[in-house]
């Protein structure tokens, strides 16, 4: 699950960096399908967040909700690496 997460959030980001807010929108709807199975609601609130953000046309804010999930995720990893 964290790969796919990871991936998710790659497709985010990189979205985002090019201003794609439809294929960012897309990206934040599958992350948040897949940040439901963790056990923690932050992950999924985020990209509810950015979901949103794309469906309302504005970006703003976006950029400090992809870092937050990326936190987060590393954290996951890291704790499954142990």
């Amino acid at each position: 699950m964290a790969d796919d997460l990871a991936a998710a959030l790659v497709a985010m980001e990189s979205a985002y960096r090019r201003g794609d807010a439809i294929t960012l929108g897309r990206a934040a709807h599958t992350a948040k399908g897949l940040a439901r199975g963790l056990g923690d609601s932050e992950p999924e609130f985020l990209a509810e967040g950015i979901e949103a953000a794309c469906r309302d046309g504005s970006l703003a804010g976006v950029d400090e909700r992809l870092a937050r999930f990326a936190a987060i995720l590393s954290g996951i990893r890291g704790a499954a690496l142990r």
